[in-house]
């Protein structure tokens, strides 16, 4: 088994290398415009040589794509987590909430470059795809959650799918506003958005300690 050893380290080193760049990437992209970044800028921030962003992706616009998947599997990944602890459907709402105040810089890179893209002449359907998977999971999760906590009577009776848009959106809405306003106090809208789910779904969804601040 020892014989298996170089090769699962190399492959490992890989992974890193990789994950590396996607992360360095994401970040040049949500600080620049997404046109304007090179994989030369690429590569010299990440600290390796042109030719092995080839190895590892087709093109500018196959980096892009991962790089966008990589942030959104990393939040997703941490919500799979606190999920599994949560204890019925008031806890996984807060769980969502928490997530964006925990993974708050990291959701900010992803929407800046996904708004950034979506002005661009150089649209895709695979990255199209890629950010819709975000939306698409956020969507699905809340509308699961939502119909759990009516139909265990944790929840008042609500709309859920204009319910799971409005949560949606409004998380969308104070990202952004946080990004153009210097100042702006989003912590305060997320618990504002708590105060006025509780009151809507008739429950508290305010802060659990059992999901702790990063």
């Amino acid at each position: 088994m020892n014989e298996h050893r170089p090769k699962v380290a190399r492959r490992e080193r890989g992974e890193t290398q990789a994950a590396n760049i996607l992360s360095v990437a994401l970040d040049l992209f949500a600080k620049h415009h997404v046109a304007s970044v090179t994989t030369k800028q690429i590569a010299a921030a990440s600290k390796v040589n042109s030719a092995l962003l080839y190895y590892y992706f087709k093109n500018k616009d196959d980096l892009f794509r991962q790089a966008v998947d990589h942030a959104i599997g990393q939040v997703l990944l941490r919500f799979e987590h606190v999920q599994k602890t949560a204890h019925g459907p008031a806890e996984i709402l807060s769980a969502w909430l928490n997530l964006h105040l925990q993974q708050v810089e990291l959701i900010r890179k992803f929407v800046k470059v996904a708004v950034d893209y979506a002005s661009s002449e150089s649209r895709t359907a695979e990255t199209d795809a890629t950010i819709s998977r975000f939306y698409d999971t956020e969507r699905r999760m809340l509308c699961q959650v939502l119909q759990e906590g009516i139909e265990t009577g944790d929840f008042a009776q609500v709309d859920v799918e204009q319910t799971a848009t409005f949560i949606s959106t409004f998380l969308d809405g104070i990202v952004i506003r946080s990004i153009v306003l210097e100042g702006f106090n989003y912590a305060q809208s997320v618990q504002d958005l708590r105060t006025f789910l509780s009151h809507e779904l008739q429950v508290s969804i305010q802060e659990s300690t059992s999901f702790p601040m990063e």
